[in-house]
Formats: C-alpha cells, sequence, structure tokens
C-alpha cells in the first residue's frame, strides 16, 4: 500500500469534491486538497436573532389591532413590515394577508383619527 491511501467510496459524513474528487468531510466549506469553495462561511453578523414566522405573525395582528386605536401612523407600518417579513421568508398568503392588515390598521386609524379631530 502506499504511503497516501485514498478510500473508494466516502463514509456517512463525507462526499466528494466537486473539482479535484478528493474525498471530504461534508461540513467542509473548503476542500483541503484543492482548496474549492464547497460552502458558503457562516455570516458573522447573524446572531440568531432572525424571529420565526410564528413571532412575526405575532407581533403583526397585534400591532395591526393596536393600530386600529392607537397611533396608527406607528402600529400600522410595524404590522406591514412583520407581514412582509412573513411573505418573504416563510408563507406567502399569510404574509400578504399581515401586510394588508397593517396596511388598513395605517389607513383606518388615520381616517378616524381625522375625523374625530374635525
Amino acid at each position: 500500500m502506499s504511503a497516501k491511501q485514498t478510500k473508494e467510496t466516502p463514509d456517512s459524513d463525507e462526499q466528494y469534491c466537486s473539482s479535484c474528487g478528493e474525498i471530504i468531510k461534508r461540513e467542509a466549506e473548503i476542500c483541503p486538497e484543492c482548496g474549492v469553495r464547497h460552502r458558503s462561511p457562516p455570516d458573522e453578523d447573524d446572531s440568531g436573532t432572525e424571529l420565526s414566522m410564528n413571532a412575526y405573525a405575532s407581533i403583526g395582528l397585534i400591532s395591526g389591532a393596536i393600530g386600529f386605536v392607537l397611533f396608527p401612523v406607528v402600529f400600522g407600518p410595524v404590522a406591514a413590515f412583520c407581514g412582509y417579513q412573513v411573505h418573504k421568508h416563510h408563507d406567502e398568503k399569510v404574509g400578504l394577508a399581515i401586510f394588508v392588515f397593517g396596511l388598513l390598521s395605517l389607513a383606518a386609524g388615520i381616517f378616524f383619527g381625522v375625523l374625530t379631530w374635525t
């Protein structure tokens, strides 16, 4: 056997490098043999603060409801933003519904605010 012995099939936690064909670990970002990148490095700015769909949906619905009664200029856009985040990252239909609810909250709150001031 040679000093550098190569396996013919990778283990379950290994794969072939798409560039040089060397067997590498699945978690490897860069092939140690040829230097080709296989995965993007983890984001340094990502501190795990991304909210889940349920959190965005809850915040959006609560903000939208509050926006109908108090400070529609603040809570309406918050609800619309949460709806946008749900739409973009999780569920398009639910996100669109929350987005529209936020805009309706904004519009209705401003409309009724103007009516009460006149």
